[in-house]
């Protein structure tokens, strides 16, 4: 699996292209391919709620809205995971803006879970119209989101946060499983859904000359350019709605 990648995928990445602008609904840009997965039941979450506006953008770490004020008292899920909640200091606020949560960047999530030491982040987002979503994200694992299949309060959220981490590490099925040996390999450190286009982009550090060269030839992917001052970096954008793990898999480049 490649699931070291907000780590690899949305879900995953260290640095970011362009910020994304943001969509009405509560789960905004946030890409369908990253739906759907699970993870390992962590020993707690520390739970960041987030409110988008009418206008699309997105409210974070404000302890007087109604939303926010909803989760700071802990309180387990129904199926016992335990839930912290995270009303931002001004660091916080440095270290996780909106355009963070709009784009999933694992940098940003990355950087929390250090500061406080947690297995596992999820962001409840609440829309003022009505509709609901969380982002969730576990070390070493791809992120991904999901929608309360009934209600968009505080019970609702948190049945999804159980469905999220039932236990068991499962990858969406938009993720295929990848051979790795005798592979030349390549990380992928940046991700963004182009909106104008309606496609994915990728920063991919190709670890060979044999790895630039295959991803090069790829007929899924446009090449963008080279990353001026990162050192072979690719920019490419996908061009048939595949994941970047299979395209990568396809020309026989391994993602770590």
């Amino acid at each position: 699996m490649a699931d070291n990648i907000m780590l690899k995928y949305l879900l995953a990445a260290t640095v970011y292209l362009a910020p994304i602008a943001a969509e009405a609904a509560a789960e905004g840009s946030w890409p369908d391919q990253f739906r759907g997965a699970t993870f390992a039941r962590p020993a707690w979450v520390l739970v960041i709620p987030a409110q988008r506006q009418s206008d699309g953008s997105l409210t974070v770490f404000d302890r007087t809205n109604p939303w926010v004020r909803e989760w700071i008292v802990p309180k387990p899920t129904a199926q016992g995971i335990k839930t912290v909640t995270l009303t931002g200091d001004s660091e916080d606020k440095r270290l996780l803006t909106p355009a963070d949560i709009e784009e999933m960047r694992a940098q940003a999530l990355q950087r929390l879970a250090q500061k406080y030491n947690a297995p596992a982040i999820a962001v409840v987002v609440s829309d003022v119209d009505g509709t609901a979503a969380i982002a969730a994200w576990m070390q070493n694992r791809r992120a991904t989101w999901e929608k309360p299949t009934q209600g968009v309060d505080r019970l609702a959220l948190s049945a999804t946060l159980d469905s999220i981490f039932t236990g068991t590490d499962h990858a969406s099925s938009a993720e295929p499983d990848l051979v790795t040996d005798g592979r030349p390999v390549a990380r992928i450190v940046a991700e963004r859904l182009n909106q104008e286009e309606n496609k994915m982009e990728y920063r991919i550090e190709p670890l060979s000359k044999d790895a630039e060269q295959l991803i090069a030839g790829s007929s899924s992917l446009q090449y963008i350019g080279q990353s001026a001052g990162d050192g072979g970096i690719m920019e490419v954008r996908i061009m048939d709605g595949s994941s970047i793990e299979a395209v990568l898999a396809a020309v026989g480049v391994s993602v770590q």
